[in-house]
């Protein structure tokens, strides 16, 4: 019996081609990547209690609540890149580059989320509301999946340099951005805040603005933990006038948690 002619291609094992395959909207890995690269991760965000939060009790992670809206917005990248990937794919040609660099940085992200909150993550399973707190790892590794399909996609039509280039530079500026933003927004609430506890009243006023100013980046809510923590009286009377300044709320009433 004949053997069918050679195509002059190297052969791919099952696993290279199961992480390089185009992915079409048949099959079930739309639906795996859908639901834990899309849906439970938006889900989390919806139900969050205490990830992106300052809770009461357990008291949250202090970056990720402090920075939640920038990181809010890498999410939302994240999640519309991952939808262009799975609705066009492969029709993408050249565009799978820099869409490659994208999804790979979400991958670094989900995964270093997942490793920051694990110890929430095995709280939440003591508590017994379930494992959600692990999606996370698993959405690293659809993020993972799909960036490197999405080079291979991207690898039939251009030369390597130039898909690295372009991959590169789309995990960078994904990465870049935020980080800078948050980077600025740090300098700026430090300042603040050194100059709310300076004790002089042009320095006062100068940090109460500063604040009032970065909106909704201010993380105003961090003056609550701080006053919190606060021991020297004075100090808090400063930071309570700041707080009410700021929201026009009492600060005793948003500690009450904290305080006796």
């Amino acid at each position: 019996m004949a053997e069918p002619p050679s195509t002059g291609l190297p052969s791919q094992s099952p696993a290279r081609s199961l992480w390089l395959r185009p992915i079409t909207l048949r099959g079930e890995h739309p639906v795996f990547d859908g639901l834990f690269g899309i849906a439970l991760p938006l889900l989390c965000l919806a139900a969050d209690p205490v990830v992106f939060q300052r809770d009461p009790l357990i008291g949250g992670i202090e970056f990720l609540a402090r920075h939640r809206v920038v990181l809010y917005a890498l999410i939302a990248i994240e999640v519309a890149a991952l939808i262009i990937w799975l609705s066009a794919g492969p029709r993408l040609r050249a565009l799978c580059a820099p869409l490659a660099g994208v999804l790979l940085a979400g991958a670094i992200c989900s995964l270093s989320l997942g490793i920051l909150i694990f110890p929430l993550a095995v709280l939440g399973l003591v508590a017994l509301i379930g494992g959600l707190g692990f999606t996370p790892l698993v959405t690293a590794v659809v993020f993972l999946r799909s960036g490197i399909r999405a080079i291979g996609v991207a690898r039939s039509h251009l030369r390597p340099r130039t898909l690295a280039v372009m991959a590169a530079l789309g995990f960078s500026v994904t990465l870049a951005i935020p980080g800078l933003v948050i980077w600025k927004v740090d300098e700026a609430i430090n300042l603040s805040i050194q100059e709310i506890l300076s004790g002089d009243e042009t320095q006062f006023e100068s940090g109460v603005e500063r604040l009032g100013q970065l909106g909704i980046l201010g993380d105003v809510e961090g003056l609550t933990a701080l006053y919190a923590e606060e021991t020297d009286l004075q100090r808090r009377e400063w930071i309570a006038a700041a707080y009410e300044r700021l929201t026009g709320e009492d600060i005793q009433t948003r500690t009450r948690f904290f305080v006796d």
